[in-house]
């Protein structure tokens, strides 16, 4: 639980109230992330374009 608590910056005593389980992502659920980070990368490109930001932005 106190790995838990130092990777999600939550105190241990609340940890410990109501515990949850890190687990691996899924292969199957990798192309969704990568998917997602397209998607996020097209609008930031967008907002650039438009001159929304001043500077392109990384998204990775």
């Amino acid at each position: 639980m106190k790995n838990y608590a130092t990777a999600t910056n939550v105190d241990e005593g609340i940890v410990y109230k109501y515990p949850q389980e890190l687990l691996p992502v899924s292969q199957e659920a990798m192309p969704a992330v990568g998917y997602a980070y397209a998607l996020q990368q097209k609008v930031a490109d967008s907002f650039f374009k438009a001159g929304v930001i001043p500077v392109k932005v990384d998204i990775k």
